[in-house]
């Protein structure tokens, strides 16, 4: 499903498929000038229906590709290419969440019905640059205990001395240190689900002009999909966090409450904030940054190293939970 709000969904048409019949406004309906126009605008329409069809045609041929590749829908790792013909789909009846439960645990209630989500968006400046790339990453850490996320990330990374590596540039450490980071990260965030997109410059290139339209675009064909994934699966309550894009910051966090209300409308049931530079949770911004940073690297350069260093982790873990969901259905 698309989510485009109307002004920005007539701005994208309007700068696509427009006709000024300004002068055909004097002309009778049944003027032949009118017909002939009328004809023309049916043959339009005729091919580009043929056009939509090829292109549902490929896209549907592209999706049997990757399933058969079977890279990209591991439970509680998700990670696509986001471009005008194919947009992100999240399986609702996939709940990275439910082999994470605990039948045993006294006080369930919170730790199964509310997620915390770490959601890293690119900058304005780079937004604004004339240097987009052809694909252009976003990145969501969702997890049910944010503080033991947290806290295992730092008791992975701290041995290591590498706290103080994660807010230089991804693509200024040394690969050794990339190395241990991504081994790092991939152990500690393997009860968390994550989701990682990359988004065509064609959708994004409207940010040189335009950035509250660039961030809208990446809100409806990103972050709703995640929040009707969480709403279906009977995720109550939502902390959100932000990573900053410097200064469009208002911007940016009253668009994501105005989305964040269209799946929870019930007050009190969600927040939304910046991840402050002293908190805990920069630490995660940091990770969720670095997973953006090696989606980029998988789609526009082909390098998929790092995106292989996490989805082991993730892929040995998933066919544990499949493995004991088996033994216990038989």
């Amino acid at each position: 499903m698309c989510y485009f709000c109307p002004a920005v969904l007539a701005q994208v048409i309007t700068s696509r498929q427009c006709a000024d019949w300004r002068e055909l406004r004097f002309e009778s309906f049944d003027s032949p000038k009118v017909a002939k126009t009328l004809a023309q605008l049916a043959v339009q329409i005729r091919d580009a229906l043929e056009r939509t069809q090829e292109i549902e045609n490929r896209s549907q041929t592209e999706n049997e590709e990757l399933e058969a590749e079977g890279t990209k829908s591991l439970r509680r790792f998700v990670y696509d290419k986001i471009t005008a013909q194919r947009l992100l789909y999240l399986d609702h009846s996939m709940n990275p969440y439910r082999v994470l439960s605990d039948p045993t645990d006294p006080y369930p209630g919170e730790y199964t019905t509310k997620v915390s989500i770490c959601l890293w968006f690119p900058g304005t400046q780079y937004l604004r640059s004339a240097q987009l790339q052809p694909f252009t990453p976003v990145a969501a850490i969702c997890t049910l205990d944010p503080m033991r996320t947290i806290d295992a990330l730092r008791e992975y990374l701290q041995p290591l001395s590498l706290i103080n590596q994660l807010a230089l540039p991804v693509g200024k450490m040394r690969n050794e240190e990339k190395e241990r980071i991504f081994t790092a990260m991939a152990t500690a965030l393997s009860d968390c689900f994550i989701v990682a997109v990359t988004i065509t410059d064609l959708i994004l290139g409207v940010g040189r002009s335009n950035l509250e339209m660039a961030y809208q675009a990446i809100i409806n064909i990103f972050l709703l999909p995640l929040l009707t994934c969480h709403k279906s699966l009977h995720i109550e309550k939502l902390n959100i966090y932000l990573c900053s894009v410097g200064e469009k910051n208002d911007i940016l966090i009253r668009f994501v409450k105005k989305a964040v209300r269209i799946s929870y409308p019930k007050s009190g049931t969600t927040s939304v904030d910046f991840v402050r530079n002293k908190d805990d949770w920069i630490l995660l911004s940091h990770m969720t940054r670095i997973i953006a940073w090696a989606i980029g690297s998988f789609h526009n350069s082909g390098n998929q190293k790092w995106i292989s260093l996490l989805e082991q982790k993730f892929q040995s873990s998933d066919k544990d939970s499949s493995h004991l969901e088996e033994s216990l259905s038989d």
